[in-house]
């Protein structure tokens, strides 16, 4: 975008330029999310124990818990830090659990998406069971001191299950060396 600007505004020169620009607020406004999911109950595993602790399974996929944490309580700007789940669901009596995808959105500290990623959980997951996922974030070096919040959204068979909301504040320790603490509030 910034270089089609700038290639308006000032021809194959002003192209270069804008292009310049522009990569480097898009770097500035950039949020890296990775991703790692690993099943560690199966779905057998999961209804058997549900069936035994309460009787029967339910009509629908249930989620049975659902735990998203951060990982780390300081961290440095442009360096990861985690946040952690695990994710416990059977299926229903009439009908199976096909599809378990988790999302996360960043919101910066007015409150407005910052940036967002989603995957499901366990590569070609379609099934119940107790999962581990797990999402590696780096803040920008570049983001203000503030409030920031992290949502996390739990989908089974493309519905929305669940939600967890964590408030982290991200505060400068020591402006030279570009620390920061991000606390959970």
């Amino acid at each position: 975008v910034g270089a089609l600007l700038g290639a308006l505004a000032g021809g194959k020169n002003g192209a270069l330029k804008g292009a310049a620009i522009g990569g480097g607020l898009a770097a500035a406004g950039c949020l890296a999310i990775n991703v790692n999911s690993r099943q560690t109950k199966t779905a057998a595993q999961a209804d058997r124990d549900y069936i035994r602790t309460r009787g029967a399974l339910p009509r629908e996929p249930q989620v049975v818990s659902y735990t998203p944490q951060l990982s780390a309580s300081t961290v440095k700007r442009g360096q990861p830090f985690k946040v952690n789940s695990v994710v416990e669901l059977v299926n229903g009596s009439a009908q199976s659990v096909s599809d378990v995808r988790e999302e996360l959105v960043v919101l910066d500290p007015q409150g407005q998406p910052f940036k967002s990623g989603s995957k499901a959980l366990a590569s070609n997951n379609k099934s119940g069971g107790r999962f581990e996922n797990s999402f590696e974030l780096t803040l920008p070096a570049g983001v203000s001191q503030g409030v920031y919040g992290v949502k996390t959204n739990l989908y089974v068979n493309g519905k929305l299950a669940a939600t967890r909301d964590l408030r982290t504040q991200l505060v400068m320790l020591d402006e030279n060396s570009g620390a920061a603490r991000l606390a959970l509030r």
